[in-house]
């Protein structure tokens, strides 16, 4: 997210394992030694190695954690593109104990608001922050307006940062991206605005509200005209299953149709029939996020993990005897179905 260091890009999966058995080796051990004596510098720069070798453009920190003393914080910077690789290198990562934990975002604090902070030379009070929040237009996330007193004396850019840390701070990384849609810094308070808390009571009373997912019935005109009927899983977001990075389109002709392109029921039985044969064998390793129908014709959006051989046999093989067409992409963060959510 933007509270962690960005580098030159770079990416490989392999040093994963070389991380873990660094940590179990050495790192560990290093790191308790430095929080101990309050010096960091070698091991700061070691594991920046190893985490670099990953990918340069993750960050990482330390931090207080919830079941253990301690929780090492790997984290995509907010970047779908290597939110799966972050993912990976937690599963990989070995059991929590007493001393250490893991995480592949930063969390929230437990009292948002409360605290200072000195960046780049400010003092900056966390309990003066004050934001406006206002529901987008479909109900599922906030545009927000986040004011400090500082904020006036302080460039675009440092002030920028100092909101997205505050922003961490209150929700943590993930609930960032998932409920907050646009952020606007502003240096007048704004006239309806909230403390921090009352902020993430209004972001956990949406998120008690949209926890459930499932599916909604919508419609839309594309390019060339027709009126595509549409079933979309709500909430759609990436970070329910960051891991699911292959995108496959299933396109599925059937031949009774109504006037306006339509299943009939007959037809409707047999797409819903294979739709089921899919899912059932994915079971939780793949999801259906949308299929359109239009004009005679099914399009499928599933999602599986790209590493997965076996997930994409499985559509392959099932949907193969009905498709008209399969198409299989790369696309974590789900970009070729944001514009459903």
């Amino acid at each position: 997210m933007r509270l962690f260091s960005r580098r030159p890009e770079k990416a490989s999966v392999a040093p994963i394992q070389l991380f873990w058995d660094w940590w179990s080796a050495e790192g560990a051990r290093r790191f308790a030694t430095a929080i101990e004596q309050n010096s960091f510098d070698s091991i700061t720069e070691d594991t920046s190695a190893r985490v670099d070798a990953m990918n340069n453009r993750l960050g990482w920190e330390t931090g207080p954690g919830g079941a253990s003393d301690h929780c090492l914080y790997v984290s995509s910077g907010g970047d779908p593109q290597l939110r799966p690789l972050v993912e990976r290198w937690l599963q990989a990562a070995p059991p929590a104990d007493e001393t250490w934990e893991f995480a592949s975002a930063r969390r929230r604090t437990a009292t948002p608001g409360v605290g200072s902070v000195i960046y780049d030379g400010f003092d900056v009070d966390l309990s003066e922050t004050i934001i406006s929040a206002e529901l987008n237009d479909r109900g599922a996330a906030f545009d927000i307006y986040i004011f400090h007193p500082v904020f006036p004396r302080m460039g675009e850019t440092q002030a920028a940062s100092v909101a997205f840390l505050m922003l961490d701070w209150m929700l943590g990384e993930d609930d960032v991206e998932r409920w907050i849609q646009g952020i606007d810094i502003v240096r007048e308070r704004p006239v309806d605005g909230v403390a921090p808390h009352s902020f993430v009571a209004m972001v956990d009373t949406l998120a008690g509200e949209l926890a459930e997912p499932g599916y909604v019935i919508a419609t839309m005109v594309d390019a060339s005209g027709h009126q595509r009927l549409l079933t979309i899983v709500r909430p759609l977001s990436y970070l329910d299953h960051p891991l699911l990075d292959r995108h496959t389109r299933v396109w599925v002709r059937f031949r009774g149709r109504t006037d306006a392109g339509l299943p009939t029921e007959e037809s409707l039985f047999r797409l819903r029939a294979l739709e089921d044969r899919v899912l059932d064998a994915l079971g939780k390793r793949g999801v259906m996020l949308v299929h359109e129908t239009w004009e005679g014709q099914r399009l499928f959006h599933f999602y599986t993990d790209s590493q997965d051989v076996e997930a994409r046999r499985l559509i392959d093989e099932i949907a193969g005897p009905e498709a008209a067409k399969i198409a299989h992409s790369l696309d974590p963060g789900w970009s070729d179905v944001k514009h459903f959510a």
